[in-house]
């Protein structure tokens, strides 16, 4: 696993050994990336699930101002300090410990031009991570939303309705979808 682009183009990662995490793979990262890129420089960029936080590691060397990544197992988050440290960004980057939507709580008011997110395929997570966002106004009103989940389950039909679909990708195995806040976001 390599960063694909910015200023630290081509420089390798650490992962997590074994089977416990499931990196994003470098094709849908780059895709991800060629489709945010003008929303990525000087952006603050969150990475739920952030796993060895490649994801997040590349928005910081595209340009992105701040980022946030989340997890909470134990040998991802060692990883993740260890790429922070290889890469020399750690006063760049807050790390938060915790599951998602323990996090997502204590971010709540923080807001993100661009969320990603990845969770563990067949969890039935994905709903539940959009309303948390929602409910702990994460993502600002021009903000992006990126979801990546396993193609074969669509989630279109569990999207809250604070969120509206602004473009989905299927990329093998993997799925993104690209969601922005909805203008009826205080409607009830």
């Amino acid at each position: 696993m390599r960063i694909n682009a910015g200023k630290w183009k081509g420089r390798p990662l650490f992962t997590v050994d074994g089977l416990s995490t499931r990196p994003t793979p470098d094709m849908v990262k780059q895709a991800v990336f060629n489709i945010i890129r003008d929303r990525v420089e000087g952006s603050l960029f969150c990475d739920m699930f952030a796993g060895t936080g490649s994801v997040a590691f590349e928005a910081l060397s595209r340009g992105a101002k701040h980022i946030t990544l989340v997890e909470n197992g134990r040998d991802a988050l060692n990883v993740i300090k260890r790429n922070a440290e290889y890469l020399g960004c750690a006063g760049d980057m807050t790390l938060v410990s915790n599951d998602v939507f323990t996090a997502m709580k204590l971010l709540s008011g923080k807001r993100f031009d661009v969320i990603f997110f990845d969770p563990p395929y067949n969890k039935n997570l994905e709903s539940d991570v959009l309303k948390g966002i929602a409910q702990n106004a994460l993502i600002k009103d021009e903000g992006i939303v990126i979801v990546q989940f396993e193609a074969k389950n669509s989630i279109v039909t569990s999207i809250p309705d604070s969120f509206v679909i602004a473009d989905e990708r299927r990329y093998g195995r993997s799925a993104l979808l690209f969601l922005k806040p909805s203008m009826n976001n205080d409607d009830k």
